[in-house]
């Protein structure tokens, strides 16, 4: 699969916490049985959105994303094939993106690391691709994120 689904609790409509979604995420981590906490808008194998990007040097595409903080790697124990994920340690990574190694290909990016993709007049700067793993149901095909 790509990933860890082992031992993974999943609260559903935790964004409704709005601005108290950190001290709920601190809470959580007092327990020692819980190892990491993160959170995202989506799982693998639930829906990913499709958004239309303009990848630098490029014509208009298409790619599915996932909304998720800097501890989604850690937490789903996901393994970066080259850079780094994203980290809170640096404000830059507001405007950056992680790639996997299926959207480089199709991309057809060689060195894709601090090449840029516009999304919603926005450009992302790519700092890691992640290996790829199943983010859709095995029924679907091959379908990596």
């Amino acid at each position: 699969m790509g990933f860890d689904k082992e031992h993974v609790a999943v609260i559903a409509n935790a964004d409704l916490l709005g601005d108290q979604t950190q001290s709920f995420k601190t809470a959580l981590m007092l327990y020692p049985e819980i190892q990491e906490v993160s959170g995202s808008y989506t799982l693998p194998g639930r829906y990913f959105n499709n958004w239309g990007v303009i990848p630098e040097g490029q014509d208009h595409t298409t790619l599915d994303f996932g909304v998720c903080d800097a501890n989604f790697a850690n937490t789903l124990k996901l393994e970066m094939a080259e850079g780094r994920f994203f980290s809170e340690e640096f404000s830059t990574d507001l405007e950056a993106i992680i790639l996997n190694e299926e959207a480089v290909r199709q991309l057809g990016w060689e060195d894709p690391l601090g090449k840029t993709l516009e999304m919603n007049r926005k450009k992302l700067t790519v700092i890691g691709v992640v290996k790829d793993f199943h983010y859709q149901s095995l029924h679907q095909g091959n379908r990596y994120s």
